[in-house]
């Protein structure tokens, strides 16, 4: 998935799993994306990134996910 991330677009690998709605006896979960690679230009940044930014990134990721 291509990810525009501070004018920047970024080319993203991950894995994501669905929202599970909440139940009487289960509280639910939400979504949550696990990225796996971050490319510019064929190029890994994963590890250049910090955790804040990895963050940003995952709910992009979420947010795209859900629309």
């Amino acid at each position: 998935m291509i990810i525009n991330y501070c004018n920047i677009a970024l080319y993203v690998e991950f894995s994501y799993e669905e929202a599970e709605p909440a139940t009487y006896d289960y509280p639910g979960s939400p979504d949550e994306a696990t990225i796996e690679s971050v490319k510019v230009n064929d190029v890994d940044i994963y590890d250049l990134l910090g955790a804040e930014q990895l963050y940003d990134i995952q709910e992009l990721i979420c947010k795209q996910m859900r629309d």
